[in-house]
Parts: structure tokens; C-alpha cells; sequence
């Protein structure tokens, strides 16, 4: 198994070298649906009670078919390309941070789910020194989220603080995906069967999608895309976009993706990095993203490095 570990990383390292890549695929939706939501959900908006009370459920959850566990640390560095002329905001926006949760989610075959998010201290503390006031009110150090989509939210002694409703989407797409074919467990995490990327491969074909065999077991699609929305163009004026996914069609991954505008410019890129869980399961251990952003009324181009890592990632299945 330690074989199979050094040729990921070793042929994760050689795709890199040869092609920058990008996250953001319609691919791995599920497990970005996942990510996205937990990570919404622990900056999730104003309270509709508080109540001061301490309570003792808040360190497990209700079983469910799907039960998925991890830990998840995500670095942020933005960089600004002229830094000698940007705005104090702009700096303010430009300043590292890093933060580490554990994610915690029970889903259930009518697609509903159960959640638990607990705020850790990062293993690697991207805070900046600087003379703001402490922030001496209590911060939330676990979420709870219901199945009926209410939020409970505990301060670090287990103090319930206050609760609101959380627009939690439906999971029942991807319980049903698992529940046909338990082997793609982690096909939400970017981990897919093979055949499961065979596939993807020949519905890009049938679709028209450029495809090129690279060697070695590697794949590349090249899909274009035209998005047409202003507001979310990121570098240049360009609306029509193409992506580049890159996938090992021997071990069923997606090792990484790019995303140019009609320019060739690159507005987006990240590769993955996997290995083998405690149950010798292949997993996700991190996702490197590089992207950039221009500022709408001052032009100001920032560069956003996101480095997402994961760890204690496990996952049981419940279907008799």
C-alpha cells in the first residue's frame, strides 16, 4: 500500500510540473456541495433566540445510511499585484488567514441530514499581529444542524448561545448515487471508480468534448464553457470560459483542473493530492488552488492561493 501511496503523490507531483490546474467541477459537485455547505454553515447569519443554557448532546450525531467525518484545514493568501496602489480595504482583504474544522454529517435516504461543526485551532496560524481590540464576545465553537434544517449554535463550554433556521440543501442526489453503488462512497470527495471516470469520459465524448490520451493512465478533457455572467468574471472582460480536467483512469481520481477565459488567460487552477485512510481507503488529503480576482471599479488584480487540507477522513455506509 505504501507503493501505491508514493506513485499518487509522484505522479501528482509530474502532472503539476506539466499542467496548471483548477477546482470548481461540476464532476465533484457532491463533495462541493458538502464542503460548501459546512463551510457556510459556520458563518451562517443572525440569531432568532438566545438562551444561556448548557447541554450535553452536542458531541455525537443520530446515525444515518451516510456517515461521513474529517477534519479540514483551509490556508488563504491573497496577494495583490500592485499592493503600492491599493486602497486600505484592499489590503485589509489581502491579509492571510487560516482556519481548521471538524465536519461532521449523517445522511438519510430522503436526502435530509444531520450535522456537526466544530471550530479547531489551526495547525498552521496564518494571524497577522495588528492592533485591533480583542474580540471579548462568545464565539461559537460548535454548530448543530437538524434535519429540518435548525441551527443550534454552542460557545466552547457547550453553552447554547442562540438558534436559527439554515438553509440546508438536499443530499438526496447523492444518497442514492452511494446507496446504488456503495463503492463511490467517495466519489463526492473527488475519488471515483474507474469505471465511474469511464464514464465521465464518454459522455464528454458523446457531448463533443476534446479529449487527449496523455500516458501513463492520464486523461485530459477539455470542455468549453460560456458562462456569460459579468458579475462573476475574474480576469479580463472575457465571458466564454474553458476548463481542462486532467483524471487517472487506472486509479479513478481527478488529479487536477484549469479554467482559461477566450484570452488563454488562466483564471483558475488547483490540483489534488490523495492517500490511504485507516481503513486503507483512497481519500482526499488536499486540494491546492491558485485564483484571481479583479476588482470591478479599481482594476486591482488579487491573486488567491488556497491550500484546503484534510485529515481523519472516514466513512461508514448503513444499507441493509
Amino acid at each position: 500500500m505504501k507503493n501505491k501511496s508514493n506513485f499518487i503523490k509522484k505522479t501528482t507531483k509530474n502532472m503539476v510540473k506539466k499542467n496548471k490546474i483548477k477546482t470548481n467541477r461540476k464532476y465533484e459537485s457532491g463533495w462541493r456541495k458538502f464542503l460548501t455547505f459546512s463551510i457556510l454553515a459556520l458563518t451562517a447569519g443572525a440569531c432568532q433566540e438566545e438562551f444561556g443554557k448548557e447541554t450535553t448532546n452536542i458531541n455525537s450525531l443520530p446515525t444515518g445510511i451516510i456517515n461521513l467525518s474529517f477534519e479540514v484545514e483551509t490556508l488563504t493568501i491573497p496577494t495583490l499585484q500592485n499592493e503600492g496602489n491599493a486602497s486600505s480595504q484592499e489590503k485589509i482583504q489581502a491579509i492571510p488567514f487560516s482556519e481548521r474544522n471538524k465536519v461532521q454529517v449523517s445522511a438519510y435516504e430522503d436526502g435530509t441530514t444531520n450535522w456537526r461543526l466544530e471550530k479547531l485551532t489551526p495547525k498552521n496560524d496564518l494571524s497577522v499581529q495588528h492592533e485591533t481590540p480583542p474580540n471579548n464576545q462568545q464565539q461559537v465553537k460548535v454548530t448543530m444542524i437538524d434535519q429540518t434544517g435548525m441551527g443550534s449554535f454552542y460557545d466552547s463550554k457547550g453553552v447554547l448561545l442562540y438558534t436559527h433556521e439554515v438553509p440546508v440543501p438536499s443530499f438526496i442526489d447523492v444518497v442514492a448515487n452511494i446507496k446504488e453503488n456503495p463503492n463511490m462512497i467517495f466519489t463526492a470527495m473527488g475519488v471515483k471508480t474507474v469505471e465511474n471516470v469511464k464514464l465521465i469520459l464518454a459522455n464528454a465524448e458523446a457531448n463533443g468534448h476534446i479529449i487527449q490520451d496523455l500516458g501513463n493512465g492520464m486523461v485530459s478533457v477539455r470542455t468549453e464553457n460560456g458562462i456569460g455572467n459579468s458579475s462573476a468574471q475574474l480576469r479580463g472582460e472575457a465571458d466564454n470560459f474553458t476548463t481542462v480536467d486532467i483524471f487517472n483512469t487506472s486509479l479513478g481520481i481527478m488529479i487536477g483542473s484549469t479554467m482559461y477565459d477566450e484570452l488563454e488567460n488562466i483564471v483558475c487552477q488547483a490540483f489534488y493530492r490523495y492517500g490511504f485512510n485507516i481503513y486503507d481507503q483512497l481519500v482526499p488529503e488536499a486540494i491546492y488552488m491558485q485564483s484571481w480576482d479583479k476588482d470591478p471599479i479599481t482594476g486591482e488584480i488579487k491573486k488567491v492561493e488556497t491550500n484546503t487540507y484534510f485529515e481523519n477522513v472516514t466513512a461508514t455506509i448503513n444499507i441493509n
